[in-house]
């Protein structure tokens, strides 16, 4: 690793600024590039060391490179900044990370596989649409609060009392509130169907993960934990 050049990439969407640096310190080049040009220079660029900062992309970043033969460091993003020597610019980001990743005692973090990564992704959209799903039954029973009625604390109570609510002509309700609740009630039950449609795809993905499997075999952990630890090891 250490004869061969760095490409250093300081990540983003669209444009990306990439710092080709030698084994001996000699900057080649520190220019903006492309999605597509940056995809050029990989594939074109003799056997370098591609390093990066951990990120949202780095993961695809690094397999990409890796695929084409290259050596991958990715770096923390905390240890790259003890090397910006300058104000923060891309040019100077670029630089402190090929700086960075030449560095024996700076460590790269492993990187997910594709498969690790959707196992992650739907896992985060879980947690999301659960976080959904508590806010708007939340909602509901707070805006009944405010019409002297008592909604029941739970998911499963809610969904069972709300029905009750609606077509209950005697608890004095206007109109246009009483179609707002509708319609929020519409919204949470589209919410809790979504929560557990990947729930169960999650499920489905584990059974199917052998490393999942194995973790769950340890006492207390479950889908939901063995997904946390299995992105991680």
């Amino acid at each position: 690793m250490n004869d061969l050049n760095t490409l250093a990439i300081d990540l983003a969407k669209n444009v990306f600024q990439v710092c080709k640096r030698s084994p001996q310190g000699k900057v080649f080049f520190n220019r903006e590039m492309t999605r597509a040009k940056l995809k050029e220079l990989l594939a074109n660029e003799r056997v370098a060391l591609v390093a990066m900062e951990a990120c949202s992309s780095s993961h695809y970043w690094a397999r990409y490179a890796a695929e084409l033969g290259h050596e991958v460091k990715v770096i923390n993003a905390r240890a790259v900044k003890a090397f910006q020597i300058k104000q923060k610019t891309d040019r100077n980001d670029a630089l402190a990370i090929a700086v960075a990743a030449t560095q024996a005692h700076i460590p790269s973090v492993r990187v997910q596989s594709a498969d690790e990564q959707a196992l992650q992704s739907l896992e985060r959209a879980r947690q999301l649409a659960t976080s959904h799903q508590i806010a708007q039954s939340n909602q509901i029973r707070g805006l009944l609060a405010e019409f002297g009625i008592v909604a029941p604390k739970g998911l499963k109570s809610l969904r069972e009392k709300i029905p009750y609510i609606l077509e209950d002509g005697d608890n004095r309700l206007p109109g246009s509130f009483r179609e707002m609740l509708h319609q929020l009630w519409e919204h949470l039950l589209a919410h809790i169907e979504h929560t557990e449609a990947l729930e169960k795809q999650l499920e489905a993905t584990v059974k199917s993960n052998n490393v999942c499997q194995k973790l769950m075999k340890l006492e207390g952990v479950g889908p939901i934990c063995a997904v946390g630890l299995a992105v991680k090891l």
